[in-house]
């Protein structure tokens, strides 16, 4: 027998399940948008917290070839062969997983990490709509998480799904998860190449959602409209299917929260410090190491390795200079000036490019993109300090 649930009251009721410990199966029935047909989503507890979402239980080697796939893990069929042989129990998943941690094909951190992302997204499916659950506590799937048997983190959890929430209404850009992308041809043809244009093509063909486009790569509708928005060359449009003249509001939470207000957001402001704050966006380690020791006495620094996660952060910090790499490893640095210019909260931000290229056309690039200053790898610390003070106290 199922139970009713009204809009906006899903995470309440996790949060029940989480306060009373429940192990057991949770199947959720929902309408996941205008004109689409109910769909179940299974959510496996363990002693209340979450430890697997999806559409339903999986055996354990197709969990394990899924979770690899995810990690860009190759031979995986080669290691979960040699694995199953050594399994007391053969059908069980914690113990196939602490085979291949043992053998080191994988990590608990990883495993976590990619769990984390695939819930947190389920959930947020599920939040803007009404549905009916059944909980049935017989059913169970044997997987737990790192050394300690146990699941994720509930609050952590709960951060995550706001984090993603002010992440999408941020994306002002994207009507609604349920919006359909489109190319913008003139810019295709000035910036791509055949094969990189064939690929966009088949993905963005002026019909499918990018909710739909991101279920047929297996991608994070999030993570995927960002990088969308971040390339230029796509433009948005209200999905066809929904007749509503506004999207529901939930389905990319623009206007009215489906969670409780949370004290500490998972993209932690810098609060207890008046200094300046400098974002740093680099993909090497040992760059942002250097910055930071040469930026640490005197400004606050936070660090990002890739386009996403430094627009994140500047929409969600006040952010006085942007040190920029011009290559990173989702979108060229010079791309990403461009598109920061476009926005108008950034048009002012001082941007100072950095780069290995010593010549003139690439500093001319970076110019043009809109950055203030363009300095050569390796900075010297006097100089870099030099610039930014001259920013902050104009």
């Amino acid at each position: 027998m199922q139970t009713q649930y009204q809009v906006n009251q899903f995470t309440s009721l996790l949060e029940s399940l989480h306060q009373q410990k429940i192990n057991g199966t949770l199947e959720v029935t929902a309408n996941l948008g205008t004109g689409m047909a109910a769909q179940s989503r299974i959510f496996v507890f363990y002693n209340g917290e979450i430890v697997f979402a999806g559409d339903s239980i999986p055996d354990n080697v197709s969990f394990v070839i899924s979770l690899a796939k995810k990690l860009g893990r190759s031979l995986i069929e080669t290691a979960v062969g040699f694995a199953l042989p050594k399994l007391t129990d053969k059908q069980s998943t914690r113990e196939l997983l602490e085979t291949l941690v043992r053998i080191r094909v994988i990590q608990w951190a990883e495993i976590e990490t990619v769990l984390r992302d695939r819930v947190a997204q389920i959930i947020e499916q599920l939040l803007p709509y009404a549905g009916a659950y059944h909980l049935d506590e017989k059913v169970t799937f044997d997987l737990t998480l790192a050394e300690s048997n146990r699941g994720l983190d509930w609050p952590h959890l709960r951060h995550e799904l706001e984090h993603r929430q002010k992440t999408w209404r941020s994306l002002t850009q994207i009507p609604s998860v349920d919006a359909i992308p489109h190319l913008k041809e003139d810019s295709l043809l000035t910036h791509l190449d055949l094969t990189v244009r064939y690929k966009l093509q088949q993905q963005v063909d002026g019909k499918r959602s990018l909710r739909e486009i991101a279920e047929n790569l297996d991608q994070d509708p999030l993570k995927l409209g960002q990088s969308y928005v971040l390339s230029g060359w796509i433009t948005f449009s209200p999905s066809q299917g929904n007749t509503n003249s506004k999207p529901p509001a939930a389905s990319v939470p623009v206007s009215t929260p489906v969670l409780t207000p949370i004290s500490t957001p998972v993209s932690t402001p810098v609060e207890t410090s008046k200094r300046p704050l400098i974002l740093s966006v680099d993909d090497s380690p040992i760059v942002q190491t250097t910055i930071k020791r040469i930026l640490k006495d005197r400004y606050e620094v936070m660090l990002a390795n890739n386009a996403t996660d430094a627009l994140n952060l500047l929409n969600t910090n006040p952010v006085e200079v942007l040190l920029l790499d011009v290559t990173m490893p989702d979108i060229d640095g010079l791309k990403f000036c461009k598109t920061l210019r476009g926005i108008p909260k950034f048009k002012n931000l001082p941007i100072i490019m950095l780069t290995a290229k010593d010549n003139i056309i690439d500093k001319c690039q970076g110019f043009i993109a809109g950055s203030n200053q363009y300095l050569y790898k390796p900075v010297e610390p006097e100089k870099l300090l030099a610039i930014i003070d001259s920013y902050i106290q104009a």
